[in-house]
């Protein structure tokens, strides 16, 4: 049973991560990313919660699985992908006016929340 919940709330996570992504990959603008923030923010921590259960509940079957070599090349090389994307992005130069402004108006938005 645990393993069947498991399993459609990590589909339900996915699909709200992934629409509400989508969703801010399409509209650039500012506010519209705001206004899904609470989405993207809520199901990406159900995503990794359900998404490290569901590992631990099949860890014997993902050993097996990377025991194949191409199987552990391709995880190898999505890790270096994700090391490089993580190097990239914190090493991405920012213009710091827009930086600036772009903190003043978190603020001023934390501020209306509370």
């Amino acid at each position: 049973m645990g393993r069947k919940i498991i399993s459609v709330l990590l589909g339900v996570s996915f699909f709200a991560m992934a629409s509400s992504g989508f969703l801010m990959l399409m509209n650039k603008g500012f506010a519209f990313q705001l206004k899904m923030h609470p989405v993207h923010n809520t199901f990406g921590i159900l995503i990794v919660l359900l998404g490290g259960i569901h590992v631990l509940l099949n860890l014997n079957l993902m050993k097996s699985y990377l025991q194949k070599n191409p199987i552990l090349a391709l995880g190898i090389g999505t890790l270096c992908m994700l090391v490089f994307l993580y190097v990239a992005g914190f090493n991405r130069e920012l213009d710091p006016v827009v930086m600036k402004k772009l903190n003043e108006i978190s603020a001023i938005h934390d501020a209306k929340k509370k």
